[in-house]
């Protein structure tokens, strides 16, 4: 899953939220110089990538995609659920999206010295352009794909995956409701344990 999900399966705990967002710039264990609860957050993050990379209408998801994308298929993939989530997300959540993510943004905001460089490098861009509220759109996605594709160290194609999410559309829409429904009753069960 990518950063939406993650951060709207943290309920509302917003030290969990900036954990898991922080998740994937942390390597290894080497965050003892991080509150409790982000560190809590990051082990709660792994435990969806886990879940996620292992769920069989996940899995079908990517390979629906992995003629074109190949070993990037989960990449695109990631995004593509993140952008289900958006354009349904009053199917989730009775607070508005944009609202959600202002709330997100100031909490990160407080905490931005706490965070590690990768993560305090990013999140300026992540707030000046509103990263969440442009996953609603393709051109949004397009413009993170293309990003994603830019920094990677080797060959891709996600520049190109949306025409994969056009041709899929109704397939993937549907894998991401069976698979979101699955992945919310296990994260309700997991949030408990933290």
């Amino acid at each position: 899953m990518n950063y939406l999900a993650h951060l709207f399966l943290s309920y509302d705990d917003s030290d969990i939220a900036i954990g898991n967002f922080i998740a994937d710039h942390v390597k290894g264990n080497k965050f003892e110089f991080l509150k409790k609860d982000f560190i809590k957050g990051i082990k709660y993050h792994r435990l969806i990538d886990s879940f996620t990379d292992e769920h069989p209408v996940y899995r079908k998801s990517c390979s629906r995609i992995r003629k074109s994308q190949r070993h990037y298929s989960p990449v695109a993939m990631d995004l593509f659920y993140d952008h289900f989530l958006a354009i349904h997300w009053d199917k989730f959540s009775n607070e508005p999206l944009e609202h959600y993510c202002q709330r997100f943004y100031s909490s990160l905001l407080k905490h931005q010295h706490e965070l590690p460089a990768k993560s305090q490098k990013i999140v300026p861009y992540l707030i000046k352009e509103n990263w969440f509220i442009h996953y609603k759109t393709i051109e949004g996605i397009q413009k993170s794909l293309r990003g994603i594709s830019r920094r990677s160290a080797y060959q891709n194609n996600l520049e190109f995956a949306t025409n994969d999410l056009f041709e899929h559309f109704d397939l993937l829409e549907q894998d991401f409701f069976c698979f979101f429904d699955e992945l919310t009753n296990y994260c309700k069960k997991e949030i408990s344990k933290l």
